[in-house]
């Protein structure tokens, strides 16, 4: 399994799509200036963890180099006190193995 972060400084989305027709992982930050809309909302908020935010997003300025739907996931960094943006391109479930429509995951350390 290959996974990439790449900074947000570098989002360019076709070979992020590149990325994902040839099933690897990326997680990038998320650009300031990135238009989107939320399509879905996800259950994983978890507060231990810091997960504050976790939504399935469609790109609206660049569908036509990335034109499926994103995880837009939000952490609390509480060192710094800010809210820091990632993207990604599956849930992740596919990640570790877990059925698409199994809703029974724990957003914790322990992820079993």
């Amino acid at each position: 399994m290959t996974i990439y972060t790449v900074d947000k400084a570098y989002v360019g989305f076709e070979a992020l799509y590149r990325m994902t027709v040839n099933e690897t992982y990326f997680v990038i930050r998320e650009k300031a200036t990135m238009k989107y809309e939320v399509v879905d909302t996800n259950i994983n908020i978890n507060d231990l963890v810091g997960i504050v935010g976790d939504n399935v997003i469609r790109l609206a300025d660049y569908v036509s180099k990335y034109p499926i739907d994103f995880r837009l996931v939000e952490l609390y960094d509480v060192e710094n006190e800010y809210v820091i943006t990632f993207l990604t391109k599956t849930d992740i479930r596919e990640l570790l193995g877990v059925p698409a429509h199994s809703h029974k995951i724990k957003t914790s350390m322990n992820l079993n």
